[in-house]
């Protein structure tokens, strides 16, 4: 029993999609990426199968990640359990981890033709649909166990997804930490990405879509402008809605130089290291990623009050929530971090430690210990 305790267990994660544009890696490639670092040391080795070629494959090879995708790209159900239980066999798995709702179907499926444990994980509170439920409710007695990024996703995944509560486990997100201490100075980030010195600025970092709240942040921005003129305001991102952001923008007259699109940004902490402020205005949010991002790179944080952000905070002290969708409660936070730099300090403090409960090996680790309980019960 020992001895099989130190043989590394074999899993093969199976996602939808690695890039949500097409484009750029998805936050869940990113984990993905960092996970597989951590592995050999959480007691496990990993394959990533993408169910279609995007860019995020070119990124996770780069990165060093085994990588398998389905050429065809086109979704044939029958067909694609079929190359699931091939790649398990070519790959000796023992457990078939899978990443949205395709790929949790497939690998539930396959691993009761394949002798593989199976587990689905979900990394945000979504819009319920009928046909989503319906397949997971037949296919609930063959989920082995369930990981969800927060409590609020649990409940969720136990609600919408029909898996049994006992079969459910919180493994938080988890990043490099040592990625996001950023060694350079405010002014010379700024410098880098062309940001006025000597102004306070308020940024947002997120896909540019709906659920994220964007819009939410520009409506704000108008407000706190009119508070106090000497301040600017970026969104980093990309993704579907930025034309209409940016027309909501023109309308509010923000586009005179009060407001900056960057689009996607590849240095992450560096950018979060050239704000004052990191906001974020979500909707809804499984986990609240960049809430940590920002708060390893010591930088204060005003967020909505919503999905898995309260947990990630932690204690009420560590960063400013307001109600989601409420322009005039996020420019009353944003404002309160600009009129009081000693309370900005005190959160970017508090954040930096808070952010210590998120490292990227605790994550791995968790992870290592549910799949070798998996496999040796």
């Amino acid at each position: 029993m020992e001895n099989e305790r130190a043989k590394p267990v074999r899993v093969l994660h199976v996602i939808d999609k690695l890039s949500m544009d097409g484009v750029n890696p998805s936050s869940c490639a990113r984990l993905l990426v960092d996970w597989n670092r951590w592995a050999p040391s959480a007691g496990f080795e990993m394959v990533v199968v993408n169910l279609r070629y995007d860019r995020g494959c070119d990124f996770l090879e780069r990165q060093g990640v085994r990588l398998e995708w389905f050429r065809s790209g086109a979704q044939h159900f029958l067909r694609d359990i079929r190359r699931i239980r091939e790649l398990a066999r070519k790959y000796d798995a023992q457990v078939l981890h899978g990443h949205g709702y395709y790929a949790s179907y497939l690998v539930r499926i396959a691993a009761a033709k394949c002798g593989c444990k199976a587990v689905i994980h979900e990394h945000a509170v979504l819009k319920k649909k009928p046909w989503f439920w319906l397949g997971d409710w037949l296919l609930r007695n063959r989920t082995d166990k369930g990981v969800a990024v927060s409590w609020g996703v649990r409940d969720f995944m136990a609600r919408a997804r029909c898996v049994p509560l006992d079969k459910i486990e919180v493994i938080y997100d988890g990043i490099d930490l040592d990625r996001f201490a950023v060694g350079r100075s405010k002014e010379e980030l700024r410098k880098v990405f062309d940001l006025p010195s000597g102004t306070w600025i308020a940024g947002v970092v997120a896909r540019l879509r709906e659920e994220k709240g964007v819009d939410v942040f520009l409506r704000a921005a108008d407000l706190v402008r009119r508070e106090a003129s000497d301040l600017t305001f970026v969104v980093a991102g990309d993704g579907p809605q930025r034309g209409e952001l940016e027309s909501l923008a023109l309308s509010l007259d923000l586009a005179d130089g009060t407001l900056r699109f960057l689009g996607h940004v590849d240095d992450v902490p560096a950018l979060l290291a050239a704000l004052d402020v990191v906001v974020v205005p979500s909707l809804r949010e499984g986990f609240g990623l960049s809430v940590v991002e920002a708060m390893a790179c010591g930088r204060p944080v005003v967020a909505s009050e919503v999905g898995g952000i309260p947990e990630v905070v932690g204690k009420w002290d560590n960063a400013i929530l307001v109600p989601p969708g409420d322009p005039q409660a996020l420019a009353a936070g944003i404002l309160k971090l600009y009129r009081d730099p000693e309370l900005a300090r005190l959160l970017g403090e508090r954040g930096r430690q808070n952010a210590g409960r998120f490292g990227i090996q605790q994550s791995a680790s968790q992870l290592g210990e549910l799949y070798r309980r998996l496999v040796t019960t």
